[in-house]
């Protein structure tokens, strides 16, 4: 699979947008699959952007993770990420 930087824009939105500071309890943004979230959660896990625990079994397809919420770099990310000048 490849990395989304869409998603991850995506994402970081939608868990910047929980009042409470954690991930909703289901994450689902329009168009993507539930594989592809949790591998770009588990993505974002290892780049420090989120906290997530990691869901991996013997049966998963793919590497996937949950998030919990955002960290300092995930909140940077985002606000440099709502620059359509810097993003693109």
């Amino acid at each position: 699979m490849k990395r989304d930087m869409e998603l991850v824009r995506k994402i970081l939105f939608a868990l910047e947008e929980c009042e409470h500071g954690y991930a909703p309890s289901s994450l689902n943004i329009e168009g993507y699959t539930v594989d592809q979230l949790g591998y770009h959660c588990h993505l974002m896990k290892q780049a420090g952007l989120i906290h997530a625990v990691e869901m991996n079994t013997l049966g998963c397809r793919s590497p996937t993770a949950i998030p919990t919420s955002l960290t300092w770099e995930g909140h940077e990310f985002a606000e440099a990420a709502r620059s359509d000048t810097i993003w693109n």
